[in-house]
């Protein structure tokens, strides 16, 4: 979890609920999941794999699901936690 105030910490959950990336169950956040529910185990970079969910299909990827070009304006690079956690709060 990153250094961020309690009350920037509660809007962080909040994103992540509406994302559907909060897992109470496994510690609250997840940064791993992909769109579709799918994890990936590399954060060293965005996994940029689009996942088609028979509806829709999306390479959104993950606590705050950014896409692969938001991600990339935003913040490139590793999405470790801390990373994202700040990416998502700017």
């Amino acid at each position: 979890m990153s250094n961020l105030n309690q009350n920037a910490q509660n809007w962080l959950n909040l994103i992540s609920f509406a994302e559907g990336t909060w897992r109470p169950d496994q510690g609250g956040r997840q940064y791993n999941i992909m769109f579709g529910g799918g994890r990936f185990d590399d954060l060293s970079r965005h996994p940029d794999r689009v996942v088609d969910g028979g509806r829709y299909r999306s390479a959104a990827a993950g606590a705050y699901q950014f896409m692969p070009g938001t991600w990339r304006g935003i913040m490139g690079g590793a999405m470790s936690p801390e990373r994202q956690d700040r990416a998502a709060y700017l």
